[in-house]
């Protein structure tokens, strides 16, 4: 079933592709995948945020997204694969852009709570640094002191 839904919602997004003289914008694909998370649609979520990396040049939102929507599958099934995928999408949004902060917070969050703290402590160290403001500052360096 969801295979299905995760089929559909491809077929509908190359159909629209196929109708408009433009090729939609990644950031439709983000909002449409941002959407389906809040519904807890994750297989869809994933398929949409793929379409829009697929729609524009390499994007740290975009595997920030990704990796976001493999958390939320990680924490609904607690399949391992989803949470190597997970850091994967936030390591590459790290590289795709050194100044993004919010993927170097995740990607210190998910090595922190996979038994990593050791390597999310530089993570952490460089989101603080580009974000000194950080409303979850505090949090964050108490892990990074654990």
């Amino acid at each position: 079933m969801v295979l299905r839904g995760a089929l559909s919602m491809l077929l509908l997004a190359s159909f629209l592709a196929a109708c408009s003289k433009e090729p939609p914008a990644k950031e439709q694909f983000y909002a449409e995948g941002s959407r389906l998370m809040q519904e807890e649609e994750y297989d869809q979520a994933i398929v949409a945020f793929e379409a829009g990396l697929a729609a524009g040049a390499d994007s740290a939102a975009g595997y920030n997204l990704l990796g976001m929507a493999h958390r939320m599958k990680f924490n609904q099934t607690g399949e391992m694969e989803l949470k190597q995928q997970e850091i994967a999408f936030f390591e590459k949004s790290v590289v795709a852009d050194s100044t993004y902060w919010p993927a170097f917070i995740n990607l210190g969050a998910s090595l922190y709570y996979s038994g990593e703290p050791k390597r999310a402590r530089g993570f952490f160290e460089r989101a603080l640094e580009l974000n000194p403001t950080n409303p979850e500052r505090e949090l964050i360096k108490e892990m990074m002191e654990n």
